[in-house]
């Protein structure tokens, strides 16, 4: 499948370009899985400086060109918001930690619009908890 482009992503969302910002964004949209900006980081060679990362990431989520899901422990996990990663609902494993894309589950966010309420939907997420495969064998 193919991948967005980062560079015309940026100039697309009105981001400033730098070389650091085509970097990072080719690796989020390399991805196929949710991850933390510490992961990014390393994925990344670690060349940027973990508070750059993160508030590159943050940005992307403000763009609505990443999204950003609540990790076990209080931590922000990401992903790509783009044509290639509809909307989905995530599990989240209390014991390790991990963050699980349900794939199989994609819904279309226009069920969720709310009209004639006033309400605007500005954020959408549907995350599942408890303990993965892994665990759950582990601790039988």
């Amino acid at each position: 499948m193919e991948r967005c482009e980062p560079l015309q992503v940026l100039k697309k969302h009105k981001i400033r370009v730098t070389s650091a910002r085509v970097a990072l964004l080719a690796e989020v949209f390399r991805r196929d899985d949710a991850f933390s900006a510490a992961e990014l980081h390393r994925a990344t060679g670690g060349g940027f400086d973990l508070a750059t990362v993160y508030r590159f990431l943050n940005l992307l989520v403000e763009k609505g060109v990443a999204r950003s899901l609540p990790g076990p422990q209080g931590e922000q996990f990401f992903e790509k918001a783009c044509v290639h990663n509809p909307l989905h609902p995530h599990f989240v494993c209390r014991r390790c930690g991990s963050v699980s894309c349900l794939s199989g589950f994609a819904f279309d966010e226009k069920l969720f619009e709310v009209e004639g309420e006033g309400f605007v939907v500005e954020e959408i997420s549907l995350l599942l908890r408890g303990l993965c495969a892994s665990c759950r064998e582990a601790s039988s």
